[in-house]
């Protein structure tokens, strides 16, 4: 044993890949088909691609995710929701809200606060205080930030896929220009 569970963090894309298997196993679909059919569908997102494994047909459900940046915003914005699009109930109030609390602490090196279930969990400091939320980062530099006392989505988009996604380039942003713009009664 390495630690006990919640004691270290160890980000694993081969863990997610692990999840998608036992989604797959639990609905009887292939995890693709089952994020089509429930997860995408309802909000309007059918313009994607996500990779799958050579020869294998399993979803690379840990990266190869390929969406529009009104598609990020609407994953977001269903998650600002509560798992709720459109008067209809897609994920679990529950389970929104265990998926964006901290369930483990990471580096604070990495400018994050901590790990959800999928989601890293943010606070980022604006002026004299602090406002909390999570984000989904994925490689070249895409990013879905949630601010749900803002009830602000925030996506970004990037091509930077042959260094450091530097997520604090983005904390900046947000830090220094877009909070405070939220924020402000002018």
């Amino acid at each position: 044993t390495i630690a006990e569970p919640g004691e270290e963090f160890r980000y694993s894309t081969n863990a997610t890949l692990a999840l998608s298997r036992l989604v797959a196993k639990q609905t009887g679909l292939r995890f693709h088909a089952y994020a089509d059919q429930v997860f995408f569908a309802p909000p309007g997102i059918t313009d994607y691609f996500w990779g799958y494994e050579t020869g294998q047909g399993w979803t690379v459900s840990g990266s190869a995710l390929f969406l529009r940046i009104r598609d990020m915003a609407k994953i977001g914005q269903l998650f600002l929701n509560e798992g709720e699009w459109d008067g209809q109930q897609i994920i679990s109030p529950a389970w929104v809200a265990d998926s964006t609390a901290l369930q483990t602490r990471v580096n604070p090196a990495w400018g994050v606060h901590g790990y959800g279930y999928q989601w890293w969990i943010d606070r980022i400091t604006v002026g004299e205080g602090q406002v909390q939320g999570y984000s989904a980062q994925g490689f070249g530099g895409q990013f879905i930030y949630v601010f749900p006392t803002l009830e602000l989505v925030a996506v970004f988009t990037g091509s930077n896929y042959g260094g450091d996604e530097n997520p604090g380039r983005i904390a900046d942003l947000l830090r220094f220009h877009i909070l405070p713009a939220v924020q402000s009664d002018e």
